[in-house]
């Protein structure tokens, strides 16, 4: 689309691309302030784990806001009383959507829509399985017909002459690069970037574990005070999301957005009063891991200044995480600044 809007228009592609996303962030952070802050402080809503993540890791020129909001748009949909064929048609469409905008969006996604019933049967799942079909469908085509190496050649050849007026550097001219070169990646090549991350030793691991499980915890413990009943329901549908979304660890090292789109999601769904089938939230597994867990979040402190330290980065690295938070990053500006 933004290719053939380059054609058209006398504005260039890469700026489209600029424009388009600072909109989709923007209308995320209008949606996630005016909802989110019923349930959320505000300091939570805009740190480094939410709304900050996207400016302090330069990834606002992403797809991930306009994935968030897509998912917005099929929740906002499904609970806006239209009739079922109507209501399913625009859904699958929004879906369609973001399955080809990236494939991500059904870890975010799907699981939520087809389990998103308070009072869970088979026979519901089996319709939901059906209503959701041209979805799923869609799904696994991308996945059978993403493309292979002549694919992203030949894409990467059809932006040259953006790649001339960008002054993109001589030796990314004539090769893919970035995201067009993971169009031609093999499901085995993909995996081997994770492997690599394995084989280094523990430290990478251990590292994101911690910043995994910190931001679990701020999460939760940053439900304010007069929704503390509903922190149960909340921190089921962070370790839900967590589930769902926990093949994009093993395909891709981005490590970082996809805790923001863990969140970001867990935080769309909760707010929007979705909440797990009683089914599985009432299974006695399930609720001794939360009853677990609201114990011990339920000591931790509640001080918004702790937000301050924290930050997530796309990549793991020592100074990545330091960058990655206001205060590190000020500290780390201010020592530039000195040198």
């Amino acid at each position: 689309l933004l290719f053939h809007a380059s054609q058209s228009w006398p504005i260039a592609a890469n700026h489209l691309a600029v424009i388009v996303s600072a909109i989709g962030f923007l209308a995320l952070s209008i949606w996630l302030y005016r909802k989110a802050t019923e349930f959320f402080p505000l300091a939570f809503v805009f740190s480094c784990i939410v709304l900050g993540f996207p400016i302090y890791q330069y990834t606002i020129v992403r797809k991930d806001c306009i994935l968030l909001l897509l998912l917005i748009s099929c929740l906002t949909i499904l609970r806006g009383g239209w009739k079922s064929w109507i209501q399913w048609s625009v859904v699958n469409l929004s879906c369609c959507c973001g399955v080809l905008l990236h494939e991500t969006f059904a870890f975010i996604a799907f699981p939520v829509l087809l389990l998103a019933v308070k009072e869970l049967s088979c026979r519901q799942l089996a319709h939901r399985v059906a209503y959701l079909s041209p979805s799923l469908f869609c799904f696994v085509i991308v996945l059978m017909f993403h493309g292979d190496a002549s694919t992203a050649q030949a894409i990467h050849d059809s932006w040259h002459p953006l790649w001339s007026q960008a002054q993109v550097s001589p030796e990314w001219m004539h090769q893919p690069f970035a995201t067009i070169q993971s169009i031609g990646w093999t499901t085995e090549q993909g995996l081997l970037q994770t492997k690599g991350l394995l084989q280094n030793g523990l430290y990478q691991p251990a590292a994101w574990f911690c910043v995994l499980l910190l931001t679990f915890m701020l999460a939760g413990r940053f439900l304010l005070a007069r929704h503390q009943s509903k922190l149960a329901e909340w921190l089921q549908l962070l370790i839900f999301q967590l589930i769902c979304v926990a093949p994009l660890f093993l395909l891709g090292i981005d490590y970082g957005r996809w805790i923001f789109l863990w969140i970001v999601s867990s935080m769309i769904l909760f707010t929007s009063g979705y909440r797990l089938p009683e089914k599985i939230a009432h299974h006695a597994l399930v609720q001794s891991i939360t009853n677990l867990f609201v114990s011990f979040i339920s000591y931790l402190p509640r001080k918004e200044w702790l937000l301050l330290f924290f930050g997530l980065p796309i990549l793991w690295g020592l100074m990545n995480f330091v960058n990655a938070s206001p205060v590190g990053r000020f500290l780390w500006e201010m020592y530039s600044l000195a040198r």
